[in-house]
């Protein structure tokens, strides 16, 4: 069985891909039972083997046509990344919330500035706590880079609090899929 997990952001800034590379590499580390793949623009890559349940990371970048729809329509569980505040979205995060139930929102920036947009998504839209990560001010690419030649410092502690709890989120939205059952993804 499979569950497919689309990676889009409402913009450009979000790094998409570097969020769902750290998400999927956390998830290897947690769920050994179960095989973890990154679709890339080259295809697929597995990013750990450890049984026949496979997870499935989709890289839809900020696309908005059709061929990013069908897969966010396909998604069991879709990470929408966002950096600006939601009024520039509102037609977006509210068709969002109307036809994916099942959405993580990721939330990057600094910490006031997110938590008033996480506040804002939840006072306007509606949206649930546990349905909003947040990623600590952006540049992860940079920061990952760095982090693999320092000791780990306060700061990367933080990071990866953080990064741990999207995934325990993003698990919650996998296991509401589980119980309702799996929709298999067709490569």
């Amino acid at each position: 069985m499979s569950v497919k997990i689309a990676f889009w952001g409402m913009e450009e800034s979000c790094h998409i891909t570097e969020n769902m590379i750290v998400m999927s590499w956390l998830l290897a580390k947690i769920r050994p039972a179960h095989s973890i793949f990154v679709h890339r623009e080259n295809g697929w890559q597995c990013i750990f083997s450890g049984g026949k349940d496979r997870i499935l990371f989709a890289d839809c970048g900020c696309g908005r046509d059709k061929k990013t729809q069908n897969s966010l329509k396909n998604a069991d569980v879709i990470v929408a990344g966002i950096h600006t505040y939601p009024s520039e979205w509102q037609e977006i995060i509210h068709n969002f919330t109307v036809r994916h139930k099942k959405v993580l929102y990721l939330v990057e920036g600094y910490a006031l500035h997110a938590s008033r947009l996480k506040t804002d998504m939840m006072d306007r839209y509606r949206i649930a706590p546990e349905q909003i990560g947040y990623i600590p001010q952006g540049k992860i690419d940079n920061f990952m880079k760095s982090w693999r030649q320092k000791s780990r410092t306060e700061r990367n502690e933080n990071f990866f609090e953080e990064m741990e709890h999207n995934l325990f989120l993003l698990m919650k939205q996998m296991e509401k899929n589980e119980n309702g059952g799996y929709q298999l993804w067709n490569r």
